[in-house]
Formats: structure tokens, sequence, C-alpha cells
């Protein structure tokens, strides 16, 4: 038997860090908003007739082979995959092949969509008929016991059911918004947004449990900047449901804004360089994506400016993803 997986990468607009246990308690509620992107990261399980677990990497390009489950260990580039056989222990060998079409350390959600893919994978495979919401529960808890520190759900949400959301994390629970992308929304997306990998990987790890333990410790600077990347992330909503373009480019210079107040290691060097780039050919909105220190970028401007900064950005090192917006959660076939 062969199961084929895909789900989507995102871009972050709004509100995040405020999608990890327990910030959201601690200001009342948090608020997300995130964009998939066609940019998607697969995962293949195919049966063998013998016990083996083959574990291939085609960004790797690497291959690991164990004699059996109970060889299988978590001492290699691929732990996140071997974590989640070993959470599923198939009753069968298997080789498990993934990939990505974005970098590793992009900042835009690309470990937690592959742990999407994989488990909707396996959930397939064995036929455990899990609910999307218990495999976003699996997912994240392989993904935190890897990483040792809390991770954000937003991610999780964005590759299983694509589009544009709008997560509340509240203390009934959480809710996901998909929010109408209108067709003038779309076109503005497309026609102004340059998102380019800046050749920088980043780590969100460490820097989410430090302004975690900041947040904890009662630091005025934390509790200030985290309460208006709130109220950024609510106004975010209303503009983008009035398609008010020029409100969203402000939103996200003030979004940028806060989050560097977080951490000093939000902003790079590179990323200054970038910025400055930007603005000299009239794009005056930018954000990071993820928790900065490296990955991604999102720069916003005048379409007819598009090109010629592509080409800068380029020129100095950054790597332009071209996208389209994925309306479409994760995928699942088999044969």
């Amino acid at each position: 038997m062969k199961v084929e997986c895909s789900a989507p990468t995102r871009i972050d607009l709004a509100g995040g860090t405020l999608d990890i246990f327990p910030l959201y308690f601690l200001h009342e509620f948090g608020l997300t908003l995130n964009l998939a992107l066609t940019k998607r990261t697969r995962a293949m399980i195919e049966t063998r007739d013998d016990n083996q677990i083959v574990i291939c990497s085609k960004d790797l390009n690497k291959t690991i082979t164990f004699a059996s489950l109970k060889e299988l260990h978590n001492n290699h580039d691929l732990s996140l995959v071997s974590e989640t056989i070993r959470h599923f222990n198939p009753p069968m060998g298997i080789t498990v092949t993934v990939a990505s079409e974005v970098p590793k350390g992009s900042g835009l959600g690309a470990s937690s969509s592959l742990l999407v893919s994989l488990v909707a994978a396996f959930n397939q495979l064995l036929e455990l008929k899990l609910p999307p919401e218990k495999l976003l529960t699996i997912a994240q808890g392989i993904e935190t016991y890897l990483l040792q520190v809390p991770t954000g759900r937003q991610d999780y949400y964005a590759a299983l059911y694509g589009g544009l959301n709008a997560i509340w994390f509240t203390r009934e629970g959480e809710k996901i918004e998909q929010l109408t992308i209108s067709p003038s929304l779309k076109k503005y997306l497309q026609d102004s947004v340059i998102l380019c990998f800046i050749g920088e990987s980043h780590q969100s790890g460490t820097p989410n449990w430090d302004i975690i333990k900041a947040r904890i410790e009662q630091h005025s600077q934390t509790i200030r900047a985290l309460e208006e990347i709130k109220h950024i992330a609510l106004q975010m909503r209303s503009s983008i449901l009035n398609a008010d373009f020029q409100a969203i480019e402000d939103l996200l210079v003030q979004e940028y804004a806060w989050r560097k107040k977080l951490s000093p290691f939000v902003e790079t060097t590179k990323m200054k360089n970038l910025i400055h780039i930007a603005q000299n050919h009239h794009f005056n909105a930018w954000k990071v994506c993820g928790a900065g220190g490296g990955g991604s970028m999102v720069f916003l401007g005048p379409p007819e400016h598009k090109k010629e900064l592509i080409a800068e950005l380029a020129k100095n090192g950054a790597q332009i993803l071209e996208f389209l917006i994925d309306e479409r959660g994760v995928s699942v076939s088999h044969s």
C-alpha cells in the first residue's frame, strides 16, 4: 500500500506568539491570523515485504535504514520522521519519504506542516479515522517533545485547513474562523507581496521560550508588546474583512516594531539591510515570518515596483519564494 499526503506552509500575518500556551490565557485571549501557501510539504508511506524502517529525505538527499521498528531511534537528522513512526508503531515494515518546497529554517511553519502530512498519512495507512483536532494534538505533541520547549498551534491549523485563517485562543477553547478571500484581496496579495528567504535559518524554540519566561516574570516591556500584538491582530482581521489594503500595510509595520521589543534577536543585520533596500524601492511595509532571527520576510508595496525589488533582493542574497494562496488544507491519497 502507498499513502501520499501534502500540506501547505503559511505566512503569519498578525498575532504570532500569542498562539503559545499559556500566553493567550495571560492576555485573556489570543488571535492569530495566517495565510496558507502553495509551498507544501509532502510525506509518502509505502509498506514493505520485510520489517525494515527506511526514512528518505529528498531535501537532504539522505536515506537511513533500520532493521526493524525496535531498532528505530532519534539520534539523527530525521528525528521528526522517526518519532512520528515511533508514535504510530506500525505493524509492518515501511519506507517513509519526505520533502519540503521551502528551505529549512524558513519560518514558514514547514516542520509543523510536515508533521501534519505525516500524521495524516499514518491516519490513512492504519485506518485510524482520527478527526483533524486529534491530528493537530498529536503533531504538536511530537514537535514539542523533540524541541523540548513549548510550541505554538497556528501552523498546524494552516496545514490542516488551508486558506486565510483567524484562529482564536480563548478560555472556552480554540476556534478557527476561515475568512473569505475576496477576488480583490487575492489580487492585492498576489500582486503586492514579495516573500523571500533571507538565507539565514531561524530557530523558533529558544526565542519563544525566552518570551514565555519574560512574560511569566512580569517584564513590563514583554507584557506591553504582547498586548499591542493582540490588538494589532484584531485590527488586522477587521482590515482584511474590509479590504482596507493601506491599513493592512500599516499594521504589518506596527506588528514588526512591537515584535522587535519581545526579543533583541528578532532582527538581524541582514534583515535591516533588506528593509533598507525595500524602502529604496517604494515598499514601506514588511514583517518577519515566525519568530524572526532569520528565516523569511514579507514585503508589501506598489506592484509596479515589485519586479525591480525582487531583482535587488536576489542580488543581496535573498531567495525569492513564488507562491499562490492555497485554499486547500492537508491532502491525502492512497493506492
